[in-house]
């Protein structure tokens, strides 16, 4: 872990904390926007999954009947 001595090191290592931990949390927020993006790509193909199973199931049934 880094620890910074603003005191010795001056304000640049601050300015680099700051920036190192704003970027990580640029990264954190992109990250949730494409997990939020395949959620929902992943949801629309469990819906056309449900769709055609009852669909399967259905015929199969009037086929039997």
């Amino acid at each position: 872990m880094i620890k910074y001595n603003i005191r010795f090191n001056g304000s640049w290592e601050y300015d680099k904390f700051v920036l190192n931990y704003y970027n990580l949390a640029n990264e954190i927020k992109l990250l949730k926007e494409k997990l939020l993006k395949l959620e929902s790509q992943n949801k629309s193909i469990d819906d056309v999954y449900k769709k055609r199973s009852e669909e399967r199931r259905v015929g199969k049934e009037c086929s039997q009947g």
